[in-house]
């Protein structure tokens, strides 16, 4: 079996602040992977493809306090991901998929108390989600529309060890039905140390 990789990252970020308490800023975000695996001795499909990875991002933001309680973000911000998937030998299992989405942003951070704060986003966005097969025997799938969501998140902070708990639930305000199983987008919770 051969087996060949190649990967690329660039990221960056520039900021200005402007007076005491307001800053402005673009970040980016690259990556590129490459992957290939043949056997001649075997047929089984994920033996025998080659897959290409791209995104892009970038994000200009502008943060700034509107008191001692509420911060405010505002931004724009636009990914891209590619991925180009070869099955050598079999047409129908091969294809280009990409997602694309540009957004405008609102955040608003509630800190009641020096450990804990409330998170609001909105998020207004322009989506397209295209896949296109090699093979003219299968559809090609191609869904641009328009999609808008709500952030709330709780966040604790542990300032002694540089540590954060976040909840956050993700809410539809696009979806025409208004019942929980359509608005309701899910959730998660994220943990992060600086050791």
């Amino acid at each position: 079996m051969n087996f060949e990789y190649e990967g690329r990252e660039h990221d960056g970020v520039l900021d200005y602040h402007f007076g005491e308490r307001s800053l402005t800023g673009i970040s980016w975000r690259y990556f590129e992977h490459h992957k290939k695996r043949e056997a001649s001795l075997s047929s089984m499909d994920e033996d025998n493809r080659q897959q290409r990875i791209i995104y892009r991002s970038w994000d200009y933001y502008w943060l700034h306090p509107l008191d001692t309680v509420w911060h405010g973000t505002l931004g724009l911000r636009e990914d891209r991901i590619e991925n180009m998937l070869v099955q050598f030998g079999d047409d129908n299992g091969s294809s280009n998929f990409h997602l694309w989405t540009f957004q405008l942003y609102g955040i608003l951070i509630q800190r009641n108390q020096p450990d804990s704060a409330w998170e609001y986003g909105l998020y207004l966005g322009d989506t397209e989600k295209a896949t296109d097969y090699l093979s003219s025997s299968n559809t090609d799938r191609h869904v641009r529309k328009y999609e808008s969501s709500l952030r709330i998140s709780w966040v604790m902070n542990d300032m002694a060890h540089d540590a954060e708990l976040m909840f956050t639930s993700t809410w539809n305000l696009d979806d025409k039905a208004l019942n929980f199983v359509t608005l309701w987008d899910g959730g998660h919770i994220s943990y992060q140390q600086i050791f």
